[in-house]
């Protein structure tokens, strides 16, 4: 008997301290994955971060041929234009990195931190999978059509707009999470950049160019409601309707009828 409840209290012991040790593991690199953008922007902010000017921004077809320049040869997958005084950051996949771009005069600023990305993508591995490698957990997934393509965005569906002269918001819904939240032009959504905000559509510039919104998309008509009429008397029919009486004109004039009394017998 004391050498049973001595196994079972070291068992217990081992187990409490493996599973101590996994959470241990799971809440600090999570923690570090949280404050991920606060720490990429210190680290790069010398390429993340520009001047706001007066001038309006360059286009995304500008920002590409500038960001194409540093990198002959490589075909841009992404582009992301953030909020003054952010930088547009135009991604060319995992192997060939990232570069940053002006957004107002087209200067290449520089390329992201490689060491910095590279201990990202390590504690992402710890948190996720405890480093264990599997050929079935590659971070990107190919697509139909040409090599290395990253899969297209989903269309986000718009749920109504508000429009002010100062600054209108778009509600856009994303399809994945179902969930809704609030967008100005300049915003990244959808796999692009909001671009405009009208009465009855958004305007989403992507990489293939720009898409629209609609509020009501035709191709999705509002489904109606029929009402199918049961057979009479069918087990399980509702009753059709009784009709209403009619009712005399001179109701309402005529004088009430007083009870006569009883004759006496």
């Amino acid at each position: 008997m004391k050498r049973l409840r001595s196994i079972l209290f070291w068992s217990h012991l081992a187990a409490g301290v493996l599973a101590g040790l996994v959470i241990l593991v799971m809440s600090f690199t999570g923690a570090v994955l949280a404050l991920k953008p606060q720490i990429l922007d210190f680290v790069e902010r010398d390429v993340r971060v520009v001047t706001p000017r007066d001038t309006p921004r360059l286009t995304p077809q500008q920002i590409l041929a500038a960001a194409s320049g540093a990198k002959p040869g490589v075909t841009p997958q992404q582009l992301s234009m953030e909020r003054d005084p952010e930088a547009a950051a135009v991604g060319f996949g995992r192997d060939a990195g990232t570069v940053y771009v002006n957004p107002y005069d087209g200067l290449v600023l520089g390329g992201g931190s490689g060491r910095a990305n590279a201990f990202f993508q390590s504690v992402t591995s710890w948190h996720r999978y405890l480093n264990l490698s599997s050929p079935s957990r590659a971070e990107t997934v190919a697509t139909s059509g040409s090599p290395g393509a990253a899969p297209a965005a989903a269309k986000p569906f718009l749920r109504g707009v508000v429009l002010n002269d100062t600054k209108s918001r778009a509600y856009l819904g994303d399809p994945a999470s179902k969930k809704v939240f609030g967008y100005v032009v300049g915003d990244s959504v959808g796999g692009g950049r909001l671009d405009a905000i009208k009465a009855d559509r958004v305007i989403i510039v992507r990489l293939e160019g720009p898409v629209e919104v609609l509020l009501r998309d035709p191709s999705k008509p509002q489904p109606t409601a029929t009402v199918s009429a049961g057979a009479t008397g069918a087990p399980g029919a509702p009753a059709p309707p009784r009709p209403l009486q009619s009712i005399p004109p001179d109701f309402l004039r005529r004088s009430p009828v007083l009870p006569q009394p009883e004759e006496a017998r």
